[in-house]
């Protein structure tokens, strides 16, 4: 999937809210989503901030990437956590 695409990860935010290379924007964006919303699916919904000393961290299936797995190496990266209360695990 190109970074041009329309469509937002997991469909959770909407196009004209998700903000491309902006992962920490888009993290705090869905968090509010998910701890105030009327959807009561998702709890303790938390910003999780990944990095380490070398300031290379890598993750898969980007859509940053112009490789075939996704690859991408960021200096750091934000994704979020929260327990999906229907299906009693944390994603």
């Amino acid at each position: 999937m190109s970074s041009s695409s329309t469509s937002t990860p997991a469909g959770l935010l909407s196009p004209d809210t998700y903000t491309a290379f902006y992962c920490e924007e888009n993290i705090y964006r869905l968090v509010q989503r998910l701890t105030t919303g009327d959807d009561d699916t998702y709890e303790h919904a938390r910003a999780v901030f990944v990095s380490n000393p070398d300031k290379r961290v890598p993750f898969f299936k980007m859509r940053a990437s112009s490789r075939p797995d996704g690859l991408c190496v960021w200096d750091y990266h934000v994704v979020c956590i929260a327990y999906d209360k229907r299906n009693q695990q944390w994603v």
